[in-house]
């Protein structure tokens, strides 16, 4: 899933047998492994897709046990990345290139 929008996925050694330890404990199998590891990306699967920015997700022990969440590392902009439009600062009004000048009457 994270594939689709360019960002590498990291699971560390612990965090993987942090997972397994979880769902011996919980006595779910293979069912469970699939459970806590989308319990843990569920916040980040959803958030993914908007933030095109993101590079790369890690998952540590940490965010397994929930006491962290994970860790998100953002691109460097490059000259090829481009901000979409709503994440644009708003233009102010004196950064007009074009200002009205007043219409000159006769006497």
């Amino acid at each position: 899933m994270f594939s689709l929008d360019n960002v590498k996925l990291e699971i560390t050694k612990e965090a993987i047998e942090r997972v397994a330890d979880m769902a011996l404990e919980l006595k779910t199998g293979a069912r469970g492994l699939r459970t806590i590891l989308e319990d843990a990306l569920l916040d980040v699967m959803y958030a993914t897709p908007a933030d095109k920015t993101i590079d790369k997700i890690i998952i540590d022990a940490d965010v397994i046990s929930k006491v962290a969440k994970p860790k998100i590392l953002h691109a460097k902009p490059t000259a090829t990345t481009t901000v979409p439009e709503k994440d644009k600062p708003a233009k102010k009004e004196s950064d007009a290139k074009t200002k009205t000048k007043p219409l000159a009457t006769s006497a």
